[in-house]
């Protein structure tokens, strides 16, 4: 597989099913460390973990760099292998980049799949 492993093999997927969609042009695919993503505040529209999460080391930080890269209004969803899906819509009212307590239940929906 190579130095990226199995995390190359799936961004080259990535990449080869967004070009047969039209959509290279309007997506990207790359590696990062969730917890320090190199992207800048206010990003992305949407991000989202597919059972990545229970792998973190550093939740709350993570779950922070997620609010961080998300533009107002964007969305996130969160996938377990507990099949719990956590997702949240980022609104101007969470705009502060390290809100002090982002992954709040109060701030999350969770909902069974």
């Amino acid at each position: 597989m190579g130095r990226e492993g199995a995390a190359g093999a799936q961004i080259q997927a990535g990449r080869v099913r967004a070009m047969r969609a039209g959509l290279s042009e309007r997506v990207t695919f790359a590696r990062a460390d969730a917890m320090d993503l190199p992207q800048p505040s206010e990003s992305f529209d949407a991000v989202w973990a597919i059972e990545s999460f229970a792998h973190f080391s550093d939740r709350p930080a993570a779950i922070r760099e997620v609010w961080r890269v998300l533009r107002p209004g964007g969305g996130s969803s969160w996938r377990t292998a507990t099949r719990l899906r956590l997702s949240r819509r980022r609104s101007s009212a969470c705009s502060a980049p390290r809100s002090p307590s982002p992954g709040s239940p109060s701030r999350l929906r969770a909902t069974p799949t």
